[in-house]
């Protein structure tokens, strides 16, 4: 899933402050806290999946025209606004260079996540998570204002500018800390045993909000692809602005004795330098954590996959080896998010119930996590290998069950470990996840560029490939036993 990324890189930890903050607050109710944070997860994804079909749309138009003056001029014109027909892009060089563009893009975003998430989630968890989620909100707007930028330079500049963008990390640490802090937030302010709710919906919303921008996107495309791509700064910034209303929740239920003096209120602050040194520990001791234990190791490998979630490269190979139009690309990929919302607020729920009832909550999540990595398997192989659009369409359907793989495995292992160690355990899953994206998207584009470049069946070289992966992954998943 560029990415908008649903799971937390860190868990909720406790404040590292000696003693709660002396500054008396109106405790907004929990109830409206959790509703806005709803909303402005909403508003963040929707104006995501808005842009980033669109986004795709006028890359390959700048690359096509490109190509086009070299090889045949003649066709440049030939949409009615100066650039080339979307018919003659889908060849092998355009689609490419589309595709490792964003690859490369990918990695260089996962690169900065690296780095600064873990540095910026201690900073939220010492000064605040309000002034950490609304610099890093920030830093993802200007980050995709300046991505609209290069590309309505229309090839002025080199498209390659846009990886420039990676640096918003430095800025809040990027969708991790992001994802990690609406995650803390709730754990705030609502009650342990309400907490699970609560992370579902977010997770809901979240696929809602990708359901309603990809079939959106889609729509407007067909005009124009700028409409959603200006349309998704708006809404960002609805989102930032509904994030506004949301209080401080840092020490929301300590106890608030009467003011005191400032000093006293601000004594002894975490220094920066200290933030990263703790990180760094942080990280080295989760490695120990992670390598002592065999089965831990096998539970949460399936996280190196992340590439199989991001939506671009299926968007690239349906319009090239289908020969449609991106927007079509597009609206399929939102059927399959909707079977995916299906899935999770009605299938699995109700699977995982029953399946308790006969096993316990271990083994059921176990049993529940292969079988969705075995039709995984199988359906990246259909979507590799499918000849026709009926086969395409049924493999997409296939797929959106094998989506429950990472939720379970999540859950597998937290239950595995003691309470005290699943931060650690949360911040390990972050940093797999965040390698598997810096080390598998570039291979992932290049496994399409070479497969559309020899053509045939080998356009869906990359599906095939992580089909393999994903079947790998199967088997050390039954050599676990809980």
């Amino acid at each position: 899933m560029d990415s908008s990324e649903t799971s937390p890189l860190l868990s909720p930890v406790k404040s590292h402050q000696d003693e709660p903050t002396r500054i008396k607050r109106e405790k907004a109710r929990p109830a409206v806290i959790v509703l806005l944070l709803l909303l402005y997860t909403v508003f963040l994804d929707l104006g995501f999946y808005l842009m980033e079909p669109a986004q795709t749309r006028i890359l390959e138009r700048i690359y096509c025209r490109e190509y086009y003056e070299k090889h045949d001029p003649s066709l440049i014109g030939s949409d009615g606004r100066g650039g080339v027909d979307e018919k003659w892009c889908k060849v092998s060089w355009v689609q490419g260079e589309v595709a490792m563009l964003k690859g490369w893009q990918l990695t260089f975003d996962g690169t900065g996540m690296l780095i600064f998430s873990i540095p910026w989630g201690y900073a939220a968890d010492v000064y605040g998570r309000k002034p950490v989620i609304v610099l890093v909100s920030v830093a993802l707007l200007v980050k995709h204002s300046y991505m609209q930028l290069v590309s309505y330079l229309d090839g002025a500049i080199p498209l390659q500018w846009i990886w420039l963008s990676a640096l918003h990390a430095i800025f809040g640490g990027g969708v991790p800390v992001n994802t990690a802090l609406t995650h803390t937030i709730v754990s705030d302010v609502v009650a342990e045993g309400s907490r699970v709710t609560i992370f579902f919906q977010l997770m809901a919303v979240g696929i809602a909000a990708e359901f309603l921008g990809s079939l959106g996107a889609a729509a407007l495309m067909s005009w124009n692809p700028w409409i959603p791509m200006i349309l998704a700064i708006f809404i960002k910034v609805a989102g930032i602005g509904i994030l506004l209303f949301i209080p401080e929740t840092l020490n929301y239920n300590a106890s608030e004795p009467d003011a005191a003096p400032a000093e006293e209120a601000t004594a002894q602050p975490l220094e920066w330098w200290r933030c990263c040194q703790n990180a760094l520990s942080h990280i080295l001791s989760s490695i120990s954590f992670l390598a002592s234990n065999r089965k831990l190791l096998l539970i949460i490998s399936p996280f190196t996959a992340d590439p199989l979630f991001n939506q671009e490269i299926l968007r690239l190979y349906i319009s090239t080896h289908y020969k449609q139009t991106l927007a079509y690309a597009t609206m399929m990929i939102s059927i399959r998010s909707g079977c995916i919302l299906f899935l999770n607020l009605f299938i699995l729920p109700v699977l995982n119930r029953h399946y308790q009832k006969l096993w316990g909550p271990r083994q059921s999540d176990l049993l529940l996590a292969r079988a969705s990595a075995a039709i995984m398997s199988l359906s990246l192989l259909g979507l590799g290998v499918a000849p026709n659009r009926p086969l395409l369409v049924s493999a997409l359907l296939i797929n959106s069950l094998g989506w429950g793989m990472l939720p379970l495995v999540r859950s597998l292992a937290t239950s595995l470990v003691e309470h005290h160690n699943v931060a650690r355990l949360n911040s390990l899953i972050g940093v797999v996840d965040i390698v598997g994206r810096i080390a598998g998207s570039p291979l992932m584009a290049l496994l399409f560029a070479k497969g559309v470049e020899t053509g045939g069946t080998w356009a869906g070289l990359p599906f095939i490939f992580y089909s393999g992966v994903v079947l790998i992954l199967l088997v050390g998943l039954m050599h676990v036993s809980v």
